[in-house]
Parts: structure tokens; sequence; C-alpha cells
């Protein structure tokens, strides 16, 4: 209801979609957001008088829009406020997306996708521009214009780091203890690197060619013998649960074949055995393609084949 003698309604009854580019917020510390007030700082109030105005002309134009959001929103502002301004922005410009430095919220991340990886290795710190290739010299020019995301603790650039030996460590890892799992996991390569120097002392000349006593290569290919190709997914369909093969994902594939041996060792393992001793007899099988992880693998194999009748119900 508007008061009697008044052609207009006061600021605080006007909503803000509705709200004229000459009438701003009532008070410079609260943005009035339809029934809730929504309070953001005095050094923003301003911010938001001028965003008000450019974005709520009768009839704006897309260009008008973009260019005012792109000038006037740069700073940060509360979420209810950010979730108010796209849902405006969808209704002016339709299902075209919009990205605001410093306003796109991505659920359970830190970072948004304008976020560019961070580069660990040295040696691309010491290429010059002229020997990098044209996708190397895309990404240095990134850099200086995209923001990029702070390096994890534990990366590092040394030339004992391996991402796929750290990632394993994580998975062994129990109740916080890394520092046990990290020193379970030297121990393990320890103990690879002195099984198989035994092994290449007592072969022959012809043998020893084909013996491989680099722990770390010899970790990476037994987890990579281990890894399966296709897997089960349980999809209902009439009310039942079939098992339909699916291809898997490398990353999946990495994580069964990691799970695989620490269950492996963990569960059938003698109680007077250490992990070091169970991983490292387990790493070698698997090397030589052989053992209870790759009979696991098998096995999984073996399932998919026999249900491939219900591959179908992956499109179904």
């Amino acid at each position: 209801m508007l008061p009697a003698g008044s052609e207009t309604p006061p600021p605080d009854q006007v909503t803000p979609r509705l709200r004229r580019a000459d009438q701003a917020p009532p008070n410079p510390g609260e943005v009035g957001m339809g029934w809730e007030k929504i309070r953001v700082s005095s050094s923003r109030s301003a911010l938001w008088r001028r965003a008000a105005t450019a974005l709520l002309p009768p009839s704006p134009s897309q260009a008008v829009l973009w260019e005012a959001l792109d000038q006037a929103l740069k700073g940060k502002m509360a979420s209810p406020v950010v979730e108010k301004v796209g849902r405006l922005v969808q209704q002016l410009c339709g299902s075209r997306k919009l990205w605001l430095p410093g306003l796109t919220q991505v659920r359970w991340s830190r970072y948004s996708p304008a976020f560019i990886e961070p580069e660990v290795n040295k040696e691309t710190y010491r290429k010059s521009l002229e020997e990098m290739p044209e996708e190397e010299k895309i990404k240095q020019q990134l850099k200086k214009t995209q923001p990029v995301k702070a390096t994890k603790s534990n990366i590092t650039s040394s030339v004992f780091y391996d991402p796929t030996i750290s990632r394993f460590i994580n998975m062994m890892m129990k109740g916080g203890n890394k520092i046990l799992a990290r020193s379970i996991m030297n121990q393990t390569l320890e103990a690879i690197k002195r099984k198989q120097l035994a092994k290449y002392h007592e072969a022959d000349e012809e043998m020893k060619e084909k013996i491989e006593c680099n722990p770390y290569k010899i970790f990476h290919q037994a987890i990579e013998n281990c890894q399966p190709v296709i897997g089960l997914a349980g999809i209902i369909r009439g009310g039942k649960r079939y098992q339909v093969p699916t291809p898997l994902k490398i990353s999946r594939r990495r994580f069964l074949a990691m799970d695989w041996m620490i269950t492996e060792c963990r569960e059938n393992k003698h109680r007077r055995t250490f992990m070091p001793e169970k991983l490292s007899n387990e790493l070698l099988e698997a090397f030589n393609n052989s053992g209870n992880v790759i009979k696991k693998k098998h096995e999984l194999h073996k399932m998919a084949e026999a249900n491939r009748a219900f591959a179908h119900y992956r499109w179904a």
C-alpha cells in the first residue's frame, strides 16, 4: 500500500528489481534485498550503489550489463548478494553463464575454475621462451594474467618426489600418522632393492640384464599390472539390481590397484610378518604378473565377462 498523497513509493518499499537508477538503498551500510537486509561493509556500500544504478535501468542491454558487472563487482560480497545478482543476470542475459572474479562459488572447492595449477618442475623454469613449445608458452602467458593455486605442502621439486608413491602413502596412512606410513614405504623400497640385488649377484651374466633393480620402476610396474580395465556398476532396472560391466577411469583403476594391494597386505599377513616385508613381496609378485592381487583383478574381469549380457543397461 502506498501512503496517501505520494506518487512514488518510499525507498524501503521498493524492491531491488523495480528500483530506478536514481534511487539508492536507504542506508549506506545495508542493501535491501526483498524482505531481508544483508549487511555489507561501508567500503562496499558505494560499490553496491554503483552496481545497482548500472544494473537496473528500465531496459538494460547485455553489453551495458556485462561492462557494469565487470567494473562494479570486482570485490567480494556476501554470498546471498552474489546469489541475487546471479539470478538477475540469468533473467536479463538468458542461459549465458557469467564468471565474476572473487564471486564464483564452487561447492567443496577452495578455488574457482579460473585458477590454474602451479608448476613445480625446475626444468620448466630453466628453459627460455625460444626453447619452449607453443603450449608451454601459452601457459607462461596465462600465469601473468590468471591466478595460480597454492602449491600443496607435500609437493616438492626434489628428484626423489613421486606423486604415485605419495598417493600410496596417503592411502596406507592410518589415524593421520603419515610419518609411520612414509617410514613403511621407505623400508619397503629398501627391501625390494636388497632382494633384487641379491638375485642380481646370484644370477648369470645373461640373466643380470633382465633383472630390474630400481625399486621405483618395480613399484610403478606392479601398480600398473594390478589395474583392472573394466569393472561392475550396480544399476537398478525393473526393481532389480544388476551388476553391469563398465569401463573404468584411469584414476579409478589406480585407486583399485592400490586399495587391493594395501588390503591384501593387511588382512592376509602373518602376525609376525612386518608390513614392509609383506608389501615388498606383494609388489614383486605383482611385478611378475602373479600373486593374490593379480588374481583379484582377473576375477573382476571374469565377472564382467559373465555379466556382459547386461551391458546395454548402461544406456537403457
